[in-house]
């Protein structure tokens, strides 16, 4: 003799299931996207520290003001942020990219990228929830380099 509450219950648990197997691959991989974008950005950020720490302040040496150091000059710090990120023609993988920091203390450069990453099931979930809008997650890194010269 045969239940008649049990009739589809394996058919639920399969459905469930393959919803919650669904879930996790959704947020391995938006993770995974994210992750890779931000370690890529800080490798940028990285090089573009690195490549402004060398950016010496000419007049300040010539002057004789630089001591035991060499001082680092804001302005060509900036000007060897953008040199390093427009010889790298960054725009093609991150078109979003952004510089809202290039500084330095006249020892230590300090750089601050940001990219909206559009990441591959934000936008499903922004269109369900509006948690994200436009489907995009901020990326932001910090790199510090001190000056070589010492």
């Amino acid at each position: 003799m045969r239940r008649r509450g049990e009739d589809g219950s394996i058919s639920l648990l399969i459905v469930f299931y393959t919803l919650i197997a669904a879930a996790m691959v959704v947020v391995a991989v938006d993770a995974s996207a994210f992750f890779l974008a931000q370690r890529g950005l800080s490798s940028v950020a990285d090089g573009a520290a690195v490549s402004a720490a060398q950016a010496l302040d000419e007049d300040a040496i010539y002057a004789g003001r630089a001591g035991d150091e060499l001082p680092l000059d804001a302005g060509g710090v900036r000007a060897a942020v953008a040199g390093y990120l427009t010889d790298r023609e960054l725009a093609s993988t991150y078109p979003t990219l952004q510089v809202p920091e290039a500084s330095t203390d006249g020892e230590t450069v300090t750089v601050t990228l940001t990219y909206d990453k559009k990441l591959p099931f934000v936008a499903l979930v922004s269109a369900l929830t509006n948690a994200f809008p436009g489907g995009t997650v901020r990326v932001e890194v910090t790199a510090r380099a001190r000056s070589p010269f010492r």
